[in-house]
């Protein structure tokens, strides 16, 4: 009735098909991304959530993605996490409704410390499909692509010396030093690498990289330098220990007595002396 009172019925029946029309239209349309979730944390060995401990090996990292309407899976999509410098596949879990789960089991070789990333390409069908009402989604995250997740670090620990110290030293000149083997750190993500500063020591001493070691004879005098010795991890984190070196001339041995040698003229010792006269001093060192 509504419909005819629109108009004639040629005009009518073009509007009922076009209601008829619109629906599939509509499903025609390829379902696009709505939102990206990391939805696991990490767990410590005890099994306490912890909102910021990084994430260990064999943790695993559980990423949603959502779609504007429910979809269907077939095969095995991916999705691509980026690790610190590397990238991971987290493989396709399980769907329902219109959220897709993908899942990735940590490694030793993983770490990342300042959050794990989802570029906006990421996800791929990897063969498989992702589907609704026969149309094939849209696989671009666009703005729900997260750059460094905070709070979802990978294997993130800084490295430490622990307890050990360097002490601080003062060396004569000429006089070869034992040498100073400057100590590993422990811990951190991946290999280590260290650094002295300033790079520059007292004359005569040498610095070898690969033994970390300071030998050598210090040949001048030099005021006391404070030296910085830096471990480094894969993602950045660092400790440090600081010593001080310094070089001095060594004093000489100490005077044990001193006197004057006076003459002695016909018995007597003379006291008085003419201008040109010698006066002879006596200084004595222990022996050797």
């Amino acid at each position: 009735m509504f419909l005819h009172a629109l108009g004639t019925p040629a005009l009518a029946a073009a509007l009922l098909a076009l209601l008829v029309l619109l629906p599939a239209a509509a499903q025609a349309v390829a379902p696009s991304v709505t939102g990206v979730s990391i939805t696991s944390r990490p767990i410590l060995k005890t099994g306490t959530p912890e909102a910021y401990h990084p994430y260990g090996p064999g943790d695993h990292i559980d990423v949603a993605v959502t779609f504007s309407r429910a979809v269907t899976v077939t095969g095995a999509p991916r999705l691509a996490l980026r690790i610190g410098a590397s990238t991971r596949q987290a493989a396709y879990r399980s769907h329902r409704g219109s959220t897709v789960q993908f899942r990735y089991a940590v490694t030793a070789a993983d770490f990342d410390g300042d959050g794990i990333g989802i570029a906006a390409g990421a996800l791929t069908l990897n063969g498989g499909g992702i589907r609704a009402s026969n149309v094939d989604v849209a696989l671009d995250l666009g703005s729900h692509a997260i750059a460094n997740a905070s709070g979802h670090a990978v294997n993130d620990s800084a490295p430490s010396f622990g307890a050990t110290t360097v002490e601080s030293r003062l060396y004569d000149t000429g006089t070869t030093i034992t040498p100073i083997v400057l100590p590993e750190a422990t811990g951190g993500d991946g290999t280590l690498s260290y650094t002295l500063a300033p790079a520059k020591l007292p004359l005569g001493l040498i610095w070898t990289a690969s033994t970390r070691t300071i030998a050598g004879t210090p040949t001048t005098v030099t005021a006391a330098a404070t030296y910085t010795w830096k471990a480094t991890d894969a993602d950045g984190d660092s400790t440090t220990l600081t010593f001080t070196l310094r070089v001095w001339a060594p004093a000489g041995p100490a005077i044990e007595e001193t006197s004057v040698r006076l003459e002695t003229v016909n018995g007597r010792t003379r006291y008085n002396y003419w201008p040109g006269e010698a006066i002879w001093f006596l200084v004595q060192y222990p022996e050797k």
